[in-house]
């Protein structure tokens, strides 16, 4: 008999804050639900960012190994300038198609870099393609209508609307906020109903999704949602955004109980998370960094802005506004912080083999370690990573040379800035190492509270469960310790042996036209990902 599995993504989910959620009577089903599972922190990617992590997650593989690395992807070898991600960059075997390979057909809804959608059978709706791409998106190609006129889902609703979105949070005013929680709350209700349909007139051995809407509005409205850093808890304001805030994870709660319940008590049933959440008050605006430090050198005096977090310039206009031939190093994407070092003007070709190119990373690290904030002194950057320490792979060469880790892992400003460190105005929400792990369901030890675990642990675990063997090429181990020991006994882990599986997975289908990759870019402009 076939083993089954349901895995519910919740994108930046953390203890730290579901904890007091469930306390207060706001989620009592994941309550119940982690009480009675095996659960862990989860260890993320560094850095702990949304597409290499779910694609770490449901691979097995660190980025450097399956080749998903931020956002957006240099447009060749060697190249500075970027353009979005797509499934065609992701390498190596997904769940989905572990699964398939072994008779199992799966589901997989509002996953990044899965677009073109991957030949899955089963079902498949990217995550991150703008609305009116939708259609043309999902596989099989009659599930758009299908959800529509059967389920009365608006599909279009699960994709991005440009009109919608970024007008809520480009400028962040706090009369904004309602519409812009509310707009999530409404796309979850579309997921929830899409996968309730599928699970009913379509049930598939995997099942996933991910819900992303807490990351949106953790990133935006953390004041509203962590009372300890509100400053103003009582005032009517605030209580008016967390009730809002908290509606929401009343209806995800219920979400996550109706689709476990239509599981069924024989199902293996997942949770987990991309990475955590926290609070974030201080910003490094890199590339002013750089320039003050003289790896840096701008073409020209150009436009600025103190105001760092209101300001965003496009990779191509930061690279545009560079003096090639003097700069030695730049920052493109404020997501993935990272530092890509240049000679000559272009891309470093020569790797971390060159005197040269190890010595310019000593004096970039030691720098930026001794970054300090303007009103405390403390230093502002925890850590900075070459790419041999965490992009080891066959993939090595798309990473950055340098990623910078901040004492509070906030995300960077590539931004051209007055000042390089700055004060927020207000806190904000940003990602955290460490997410959520939590298995239910047969030979599962309830109750137990485990150790620490890699997000590279998930896929061979699901797999583990629902008795199929691991490949060889997964990075990551099988939770063991989560399962009864009769039951380990009973289900001993497979191994298969290296090349009997395929190496690479791509996805197939039509990529999107220039103004849908636009409006997907402005879409993580807006949110601060990209600069």
């Amino acid at each position: 008999m076939n083993r089954q599995c349901l895995l519910l993504g919740l994108d930046g989910a953390s203890f730290d804050y579901l904890e007091p959620l469930i306390r207060e009577g706001v989620m009592p089903f994941l309550g119940r639900f982690f009480a009675s599972a095996a659960r862990a922190p989860l260890q993320s990617v560094v850095p702990p960012l949304t597409p290499p992590a779910w694609t770490s997650l449901v691979t097995g593989r660190s980025p450097g190994r399956h080749g998903i690395f931020d956002f957006a992807a240099p447009e060749g070898p060697g190249s500075l300038f970027q353009r979005m991600i797509s499934s065609r960059d992701l390498s190596g075997e997904t769940l989905w198609s572990i699964a398939n390979r072994h008779g199992r057909r799966a589901t997989a809804l509002n996953f990044p870099a899965m677009h073109p959608p991957p030949a899955v059978d089963g079902c498949v709706i990217p995550g991150w393609v703008p609305g009116r791409w939708i259609r043309r998106a999902v596989r099989p190609a009659e599930l758009f209508d299908r959800l529509k006129k059967e389920a009365d889902v608006q599909v279009e609703a699960l994709g991005y609307w440009p009109d919608q979105e970024s007008k809520a949070i480009e400028g962040c005013r706090r009369e904004e906020y309602e519409p812009w929680i509310r707009l999530h709350i409404e796309r979850e209700r579309e997921w929830f109903r899409a996968l309730r349909y599928l699970m009913t007139a379509d049930p598939t051995d995997l099942t996933a999704i991910v819900f992303d809407g807490a990351d949106k509005l953790l990133h935006l409205c953390w004041t509203s949602i962590d009372p300890r850093s509100a400053p103003e808890p009582s005032e009517a304001p605030f209580v008016h955004l967390r009730g809002l805030c908290l509606q929401y994870f009343r209806e995800l709660d219920s979400f996550l109980e109706a689709l476990v319940g239509l599981a069924g008590p024989e199902t293996t049933v997942v949770m987990a998370s991309d990475h955590g959440f926290g609070p974030t008050d201080t910003l490094l605006s890199l590339n002013t960094w750089l320039a003050e430090n003289g790896f840096l050198v701008w073409a020209s005096d150009g436009p600025h802005n103190g105001e760092a977090e209101r300001v965003h310039y496009a990779t191509h206009e930061i690279i545009r506004g560079l003096d090639r031939a003097r700069t030695q190093a730049v920052a493109l994407m404020p997501s993935a912080n990272g530092i890509w070092l240049l000679k000559d003007g272009e891309r470093w070709r020569e790797g971390f083999d060159s005197d040269e190119y190890r010595s310019l990373r000593v004096r970039l690290v030691e720098g930026l370690l001794d970054a300090r904030r303007p009103d405390t002194g403390e230093r502002v950057v925890r850590r900075v990573w070459t790419r041999e320490e965490i992009f080891a792979g066959p993939f090595f060469e798309r990473a950055p040379d340098l990623t910078v880790e901040l004492v509070d892992s906030g995300h960077v400003s590539v931004a051209r800035n007055s000042r390089a460190v700055t004060v927020r105005a207000q806190v904000m929400g940003c990602h955290r190492p460490l997410g959520v792990f939590a298995i239910g369901g047969p030979g599962v030890r309830g109750g137990a509270q485990l150790g620490v675990r890699s997000i590279l642990d998930v896929a061979p675990t699901i797999l583990h469960a629902m008795g199929l063997p691991i490949p060889a090429a997964v990075e990551g181990h099988v939770v063991e310790e989560a399962f009864e020991r009769d039951w380990r006994q009973a289900h001993p882990v497979v191994h298969e042996r290296a090349g009997a599986a395929p190496d690479a997975e791509n996805g197939s289908g039509e990529e999107m036209d220039a103004q849908s990759r636009e409006q997907i870019a402005r879409r993580l402009k807006a949110l601060g990902y990209m600069g």
